[in-house]
Parts: structure tokens; sequence; C-alpha cells
């Protein structure tokens, strides 16, 4: 961790005293942006797998040996039983947004994005007797958990405070959540008793493992982001760095925003993105925190990969934008493509 953050500092380091060791340079030929851009948003977001506290990637959870009771012809007998338990939620967003360029930098946007989250569960057990025997017992599907609402109203925008071979923004961005729960009620999950292979009966004792707690994400939270972004222009490249702030309400952790991309011009009206971004929350969890797939993150930090692409086609425009997860602590596991199809007036 302690090398990405000098990873960091040098790049700023280096933005900066580039910059102003170059004079100005402006460009006569820029492709014009200004104007009214109408676009709808589609986001896609898969992940059964989740880091935990120390880094590591699971796609599973391995419940603890537990004892249950088994009957077999009206006899009860203690026996172990290990079980592990596989899920995957599924995300999509959808909605408008809306930017207003007043020059090729300078903008403003609203963003207002519905979502519809997915839940599917499913445990199996292995049945491991104290003589050494062992065979599958079940297989458990949960129902399904589904929630959908408005996931945020976002009202932000960019302005250029200097803009020729190194350029300055200040960003800003209000987000206002669609409700004010924590969490949204799930549905009922994992029956006590079931049977297994050869009509075997048994009667599980239900913890409350992550999945048990009828609770499925939360409906969002109020965000203040607050941010600069500096680089690098050259004839059909750009280096551009962000740092934001993130404030966030109610049980989230504030969190620390960085990125770092690449964008390779073949032509104005089109150019291709290469980078990374990172997400750091401020707060340190409790000793008793554990990662909950049911439940929105609150203290993750996640380190992705970022590919995209933009294009304008006359007034047609496609902004393409694929993050692809590295590494992360407390955190899912999931790439996220997001689509904006728009027409510019």
């Amino acid at each position: 961790m302690r090398n990405i953050y000098l990873l960091i500092i040098a790049l700023c380091f280096l933005d900066t005293s580039f910059a102003f060791a170059q004079k100005k340079i402006k460009d006569k030929d820029d492709f014009d942006k200004s104007g009214l851009n109408i676009m709808f948003y589609y986001q896609d977001q898969s992940y059964s797998s989740f880091f935990d506290g120390d880094g590591n990637k699971f796609g599973q959870i391995d419940i603890d040996i537990e004892k249950i009771r088994q009957k077999v012809d009206n006899d009860s007998i203690t026996i172990l039983n290990p079980a592990n338990w596989t899920f995957d939620v599924n995300k999509k967003r959808f909605g408008i947004h809306v930017e207003y360029f007043f020059d090729n930098n300078n903008m403003i946007y609203l963003t207002m994005p519905f979502e519809t989250n997915t839940l599917n569960q499913q445990i199996t057990y292995s049945l491991i007797t104290e003589d050494g025997f062992n065979q599958d017992l079940a297989k458990n599907e949960f129902p399904e958990q589904s929630k959908s609402f408005m996931s945020y109203l976002a009202l932000g925008g960019e302005y250029f405070t200097y803009n020729s071979f190194f350029f300055n923004s200040i960003l800003g961005e209000i987000r206002i959540p669609g409700g004010s729960q924590d969490y949204i009620p799930g549905s009922e999950v994992m029956p006590e008793t079931y049977t297994g292979e050869n009509g075997i009966e048994a009667i599980r004792y239900v913890p409350p493992w992550p999945g048990t707690n009828k609770e499925f994400l939360s409906d969002g939270a109020f965000e203040l982001h607050l941010g600069t972004s500096v680089g690098l222009n050259f004839k059909k490249t750009q280096v551009k760095s962000t740092f934001k702030y993130l404030f966030r309400s109610e049980e989230l952790s504030d969190q620390l925003f960085h990125s770092t991309a690449v964008f390779i011009k073949s032509m104005e009206e089109a150019s291709l993105k290469i980078g990374y971004n990172y997400f750091h929350s401020v707060d340190t969890p409790p000793s008793d925190y554990y990662f909950d797939y049911t439940k929105t993150p609150i203290y993750d930090r996640t380190l992705n990969a970022d590919l995209g692409f933009q294009i304008y086609l006359k007034r047609l425009i496609i902004d393409l934008n694929m993050q692809i997860p590295i590494w992360g602590t407390y955190s899912f596991s999931n790439s996220v493509f997001t689509m904006k199809l728009g027409w510019h007036i």
C-alpha cells in the first residue's frame, strides 16, 4: 500500500514539474464539444466473489464445522457437518445523463440512474460422521432476493483553471440518495429442516451467517465529492490524474479517490482510455467487522483497471467504459461495464 501512495505522489510531482517548465501552447484544430448532450445511461455489475480484510479473494464462504441432528431409522446421532456458501449478486443501473459543455472543457452535468439488484445463494453440505463416513448431504438454493429503486440524483461539474500543455481543473458533485434506509429488508431465507440424499432428514440450527440477516443492500446515502485534476496535453495523447475526497453520510466511511489515465486520440472525435482508479476508505473498521455480501460495503478499498472508449459520430455520442478489479479489502470483486449513448444538440 505504501508503494501505491509513493507512486501517486511521484506522478503528481512529475505532472506539476513538467507543466510549469513548458510554455503555453494552443491547438486551433480542437473538435468543438460545446453544447448539450442528452445520453442514455446503462451499467452492469456482476459479482460472485469478494476481498476480505487482508486482501484475500474468496468465491465462497467456508462455514465453520457445526453440529446438526440427523435422523436415521428414528435414531438420533450427532455428526460434524462442514458446509460452504456461494452467492451471485447482479446490479443493473439505467437512466439518463445530461451534460452541458460551455466550451471544449468546462461543463456541468446531471445523472439520475435507477437500479435493480438480485441475489442468489446456495449452500452445500457434506456429511461426515465421526466414524469416517462421507457423502454429499444436500444443496440448498435460497429464494432469489430482488430490490429496485432510484440509485441517486447527481449534480456536478468541472471547471478548468488552466488548460494548455499543462491543465488543471476543479471537480465537484453532489449525490442525493433515492431513500434514507440504512438497509432494505430482504426476504425469508434458509429453511431449518431439509432432506438430503437417501432420504436422510436433517435439522440445521441456523446461526446468523451472511445472507440470513433478512437485509439486502443499502439504498444509498448523501455524498459530496470535491477534487481536482491535473495533467499534460500532447498532440495525440493526454495524461490525466484525478484526486477527490468523497464525503459520505450515514454509516458509510468517507473515501479518498485517485485515478490516472492515458487518453490516446486517433482523431479529435475519438479517444481510447487506459488507466486505473483507487478508492480508499479513511476509517478503520472495528475489530468485529466482517464483510457481508448482502449489505453495502462500509469500509471498502478497491483498486481497478480502467478502460474506456468515446467517439462522436457527428451528433451521435458513444461512450463505453470497463472497470476490472485488481485488489481490495472488505469489498466486492466485481467488474463494472458502463455504456452511454446520446445525442449532441
